[in-house]
C-alpha cells in the first residue's frame, strides 16, 4: 500500500457571481483560501451559495478550517474582482498491484 498526498495551488479571480473554485472531493485533506484582493470575498460550501450564509474573508486575510470539508468550494465578491489563492491537498491510499 502506498499513502499518497498531492498538493495543488491556483489563483482564482473572484467576481460578483458565485463560481466553483474546487469541485467536491472526498480525499481533500487540507484547504487554505487567501484573499489577495482589495475587496471582501465570500466562500461557500453549499450547492446553491448565497452571501448571507457564506464565510466572509476580508481583503488580505485567509481562511483555513480546522475540519476540512469535502464539499464543492464556491467563491464570489460583493463588488469588483479579487485574486484568491486556493491551496488544497488530497490524501489517499493506493494498493500496489
Amino acid at each position: 500500500m502506498l499513502n499518497t498526498v498531492t498538493f495543488s495551488s491556483m489563483v482564482v479571480v473572484a467576481t460578483t457571481v458565485f463560481a466553483t473554485a474546487k469541485p467536491h472531493d472526498l480525499t481533500r485533506s487540507l484547504l487554505m483560501v487567501q484573499n489577495k484582493g482589495t475587496v471582501d470575498v465570500y466562500l461557500s460550501f453549499e450547492d446553491t451559495p448565497v452571501a448571507e450564509t457564506s464565510i466572509k474573508i476580508p481583503a488580505g486575510a485567509f481562511f483555513e478550517p480546522f475540519s476540512v470539508p469535502s464539499n464543492k468550494l464556491s467563491i464570489a465578491t460583493a463588488t469588483g474582482t479579487a485574486d484568491v489563492l486556493v491551496v488544497t491537498s488530497s490524501a489517499y491510499t493506493k494498493t500496489n498491484s
